[in-house]
């Protein structure tokens, strides 16, 4: 796991906000996609 800053292990803060950012950004998409498809339905 790296840090922002290349360091390897960084902040651990830092770590968990950036996977958080991405199963949010990844929860968003499916949602979407599933809005898109019961409106097309």
């Amino acid at each position: 796991m790296e840090g922002s800053d290349g360091s390897l292990g960084g902040s651990t803060k830092d770590s968990l906000v950036h996977s958080g950012r991405i199963a949010l950004s990844q929860y968003a998409d499916r949602e979407m996609h599933a809005l898109d498809a019961a409106a097309t339905r």
